[in-house]
């Protein structure tokens, strides 16, 4: 029977100094591992840091991308401070080229020649109709070609009677005073006829009561006010002409709005019904009377209207450049602002190597291609206006290089 072997005993003292051993131990592995790892990214990093870096602010382009983006600047100008007033608006002719047509007789429509839209030359023909006060001048006309004759046939044997000696030089002078009388007595019918818009005729022809009312000049029919078959008097409006190469946009602007409007300011006119089409015109005249009830004042907007594609009666919206009070404003072609991420910003060309400075900018309201500044820019900087998309994409390339060599790098 062997005796137990005894259990050896650790003391305290023994387990304190492992632990110190395997402390330091793992602090000499630290030490190794970062002395290494430094030593490693100073080797790798030393080209990196002999190199040059731009300002985040800046940017370096090469000779051959300027030549390529064409580049081109514009100094920074300062209006008149503009506000832009938007309403709504209607179509309507010019009022200054529209024409009211009148008979100047009485009678009864007999034939309509064109409708609304029509469009009509001078001399045009618009309508037919019989008139008893033409039938009467035509018979007066018919009854003084007769006399006429019959003046002239005395006029003959009065001056051959004469030419023989056996009449008196005073018969003579009776009948030439006789015949001129006549035939003024028929070129006066005549007249009256051809004004009235009827024929004269000849001395074989028979009484006629019909005449024609003709257009006085090119335009086009906006308005019909008879039909066939109705009795019309003398002086009445029977059709409505219109010039239609220029319109009228009448708009209806609150009393608070008008300050900033002015006669012969800019308007831009768009148009919904042409596929959102701008046309452009200006104000020709503000009513001098304010509208009691909806406290608006009618403001008259002049508009060319080639091809007549705006329409009688259209709706329109309309924003007007106004001015206001408060000084001036820096003004920079849109074509200078870009875009990067969140931030607006231009160019400013520092010289003439390529070297261009990012400039950030708040701007205002946008106005015939052109933006308001309102903070970034002073008056007299220089911004690229041609070419910034180009500058841009040199700028994102290069942020897009140094986020890959970034990567590049962690993943090391």
């Amino acid at each position: 029977m062997t005796a137990d072997m005894p259990t050896p005993r650790v003391s305290r003292r023994d387990v304190m100094m492992i632990a110190a051993g395997l402390l330091v131990a793992l602090v000499a592995v630290g030490l190794w591992t970062r002395f290494s790892d430094k030593g490693e990214d100073a080797s790798t990093e030393a080209p990196a840091a002999a190199k040059p870096k731009e300002s985040a602010d800046e940017l370096v382009v090469t000779a051959e991308i300027l030549k390529a983006a064409d580049i081109q600047t514009v100094t920074v100008t300062s209006s008149p401070r503009v506000e832009r007033v938007t309403a709504s608006g209607t179509v309507e002719p010019n009022e200054l080229q529209t024409q009211d047509v009148t008979p100047l007789v009485s009678g009864r429509v007999e034939r309509l020649a064109v409708v609304e839209g029509s469009a009509v030359s001078a001399g045009t023909v618009l309508l037919t109709m019989s008139s008893p006060e033409v039938a009467e001048l035509q018979g007066n006309l018919r009854a003084a070609e007769a006399k006429l004759r019959e003046v002239e046939a005395t006029m003959t044997r009065t001056r051959r009677v004469v030419e023989l000696g056996a009449g008196a030089g005073k018969d003579l002078v009776a009948a030439e005073a006789a015949l001129g009388a006549a035939q003024a007595e028929v070129a006066q019918l005549r007249q009256r006829l051809g004004a009235l818009g009827a024929s004269a005729g000849n001395g074989n022809a028979a009484v006629a009561s019909t005449t024609s009312v003709r257009a006085p000049a090119a335009a086009t029919v906006i308005e019909r006010l008879v039909n066939p078959g109705q009795w019309i008097e003398a002086g009445t409006v029977v059709i409505k002409l219109a010039n239609l190469s220029t319109v009228w946009v009448m708009v209806n602007l609150p009393e608070a709005r008008l300050p900033a409007v002015q006669v012969g300011a800019p308007v831009e006119i768009h148009v919904s019904a042409l596929d959102s089409a701008v046309i452009v015109g200006k104000v020709g005249y503000i009513e001098s009377q304010l509208d009691a009830e909806t406290r608006t004042v009618p403001v008259r907007v002049e508009v060319p209207n080639p091809g007549q594609r705006l329409r009688i009666g259209m709706f329109v919206e309309v924003a007007i450049d106004g001015r206001r009070n408060g000084g001036d404003e820096l003004m920079i072609p849109s074509s200078a602002v870009q875009r990067i991420g969140e931030r607006t910003v231009v160019f400013v060309p520092l010289d003439n190597t390529g070297k261009f400075q990012i400039r950030d900018v708040d701007l205002g309201p946008e106005s015939s291609d052109a933006r308001v500044v309102l903070s970034g820019l002073r008056v007299g900087d220089r911004v690229v206006s041609k070419g910034g998309f180009t500058l841009k994409s040199q700028l994102l390339k290069g942020q897009f290089g140094e986020d890959e060599e970034l990567g590049a790098k962690e993943k090391r």
